[in-house]
């Protein structure tokens, strides 16, 4: 598999000069800065999502209701077919960010991946299997003290369960990439291109994360607030994409193959409830992810193998 990133080609208008190395969250800050860019970024980003989602997903939706008068369809986010297109209208955040980037910014979209300029595939399997082994640990755990208060849930069809897990597995990793290209990734760097401090960035970023899911609880935007920020803060330490992309797509791979395994995964799906105690086990886990990941960088600095800090090379001449 390529490199998510634009190498600079041969013939390239020559670029203004480059300013130092910057922290993820400042890449947009480079010589082609203009206070107005990020401004533009972002309404360009939200028009091409929005008219890629008309097109493709809005408009031959409507044809087909109104031709086949068949509404309950779009009312069953849990269905095979509604689900795996919410997951495939959420992936077409990645190139849509990169778009924004190389539209309004004029430098390579990939940035968005990491300092590096491309999506690091080694780091990125390391944080994926840290992900795999403490959120496996932290289920298990999360059974046994259960102690049988947790609701009873009706088994569903075996046929049910497959193709609801295949979609699950084949597109909720571009699900969740896709929503830290959109969150951690572009937004990210839009705002940390006109604020100084990354704490306002990663504040913002992490209210407007938990937000986008709808309504819901005050735990449950605690949490994913707290998600928020912790995969904010990981992605500012590493100096990219990769380790938020493979904590938020394990954690959700967990959450939906065991709930596609029960009759209620429409419910379960959307929602807007969640335990206190949530909150408990998902600080207990997310700080021991950190620690872990902080012992990674260290050790990936020392040995010149891990890169936190970038220089964006312009694509095309600033205007």
């Amino acid at each position: 598999m390529s490199d998510v990133g634009i190498d600079a080609q041969a013939g390239q208008l020559p670029t203004q000069p480059q300013i130092a190395p910057a922290l993820y969250l400042q890449l947009l800050r480079s010589a082609n800065y203009r206070w107005w860019r990020p401004l533009a970024g972002i309404a360009v980003f939200v028009g091409t999502y929005l008219n890629i989602l008309l097109a493709l997903f809005i408009l031959p939706g409507v044809v087909y209701v109104t031709l086949s008068s068949n509404t309950q369809i779009l009312q069953d986010a849990g269905s095979p077919l509604i689900f795996l297109l919410t997951n495939l209208s959420l992936a077409l955040l990645i190139p849509c960010a990169m778009f924004a980037v190389w539209a309004a910014h004029r430098v390579n979209p990939g940035i968005l991946a990491s300092v590096t300029g491309r999506f690091r595939w080694g780091w990125f399997a390391k944080c994926f299997g840290l992900a795999v082994l403490l959120i496996s640990a932290t289920a298990v755990i999360s059974s046994l003290t259960d102690s049988g208060s947790t609701p009873e849930h009706t088994a569903s069809s075996t046929g049910t369960f497959i193709t609801l897990s295949l979609i699950i597995v084949l597109t909720t990793p571009l699900q969740a990439a896709g929503e830290e290209f959109a969150f951690r990734g572009y937004l990210g760097q839009a705002i940390g291109a006109w604020v100084k401090f990354p704490i306002v960035s990663m504040i913002i970023t992490s209210t407007a994360f938990a937000l986008a899911h709808g309504g819901q609880s005050a735990p449950l935007f605690l949490d994913r607030f707290g998600f928020g920020m912790v995969a904010a803060y990981l992605v500012l330490r590493t100096g990219g994409l990769e380790v938020s992309i493979a904590l938020h797509t394990v954690n959700n791979l967990a959450a939906l193959l065991t709930a596609a395994a029960f009759s209620d995964f429409s419910s379960q799906l959307v929602s807007p409830d969640a335990p206190w105690a949530l909150i408990g086990f998902d600080v207990i886990e997310l700080a021991i992810f950190v620690v872990i990941i902080e012992v990674m960088r260290s050790r990936g600095l020392k040995r010149g193998q891990l890169q936190t800090r970038g220089n964006p090379t312009a694509t095309t001449k600033a205007t």
